[in-house]
C-alpha cells in the first residue's frame, strides 16, 4: 500500500499478513491464525494520515494505541486496503479506545471454536485487533469479528 496516496484527515483500514520466519514467536501465532480461519491475513489496523505522518491505529499485545508507521514493528509484511466506508464519528470512535487492553481471552478463543462476546457493557474494554476495527467503523456485531470477516467486506 503506497502511503504517500493517502489523504490528510482520513482514515484507511487495512489487514496484514505477517512474512513467515521460523525463529519469530509472532510469525508462528501469524501463521495459527491464517490456518485457523483459511484466511490471507492474520492482523488489522488502521492508517490515519496527519499533518503529513502517517500513524497507525492497532490493537496488539500493548493494547490499543498509535504509532508511527515509520516505527511500525510490521515492516516488511504484506498490507492490504480494506473497502470500509468512513463514518461521521469513525475518527472519534477510532481514538475513545487509545489505551484500552488487549483481549488476550479473545485471542487464546481464536485459535480455539469462536462465538464472540456476548455484547453487553464489558465488551469493547479489552479488544483485538479485528474487533478495534470494527468498532470504529461501526460494523454490527463488531464484538464477534474474526480475522476473516474484514477479507469478506
Amino acid at each position: 500500500m503506497e502511503t504517500t496516496a493517502l489523504e490528510d484527515g482520513k482514515l484507511y483500514p487495512v489487514t496484514v499478513r505477517t512474512n513467515f520466519k521460523f525463529t519469530n514467536l509472532r510469525s508462528w501465532i501469524s501463521l495459527l491464525i491464517r490456518l485457523r480461519y483459511g484466511s490471507k491475513c492474520n492482523h488489522a489496523a488502521i492508517f490515519y494520515r496527519y499533518r503529513g505522518q502517517v500513524w497507525v491505529y492497532e490493537a496488539d499485545n500493548r493494547g490499543v494505541f498509535p504509532v508511527l508507521l515509520r516505527n511500525w514493528k510490521r515492516k516488511g509484511d504484506e498490507i492490504y486496503a480494506v473497502n470500509l466506508e468512513e463514518k461521521k464519528n469513525s475518527y472519534a470512535r477510532m481514538t475513545e479506545k487509545v489505551g484500552n487492553k488487549y483481549d488476550y481471552f479473545a485471542f487464546i478463543r481464536h485459535l480455539g471454536r469462536w462465538v464472540g462476546w456476548k455484547k453487553s457493557k464489558n465488551s469493547g474494554k479489552r479488544m483485538t485487533c479485528y474487533e478495534y476495527v470494527g468498532f470504529v467503523y461501526g460494523l454490527e456485531n463488531w464484538y464477534k469479528l474474526r480475522p476473516s470477516d474484514l477479507e469478506k467486506i
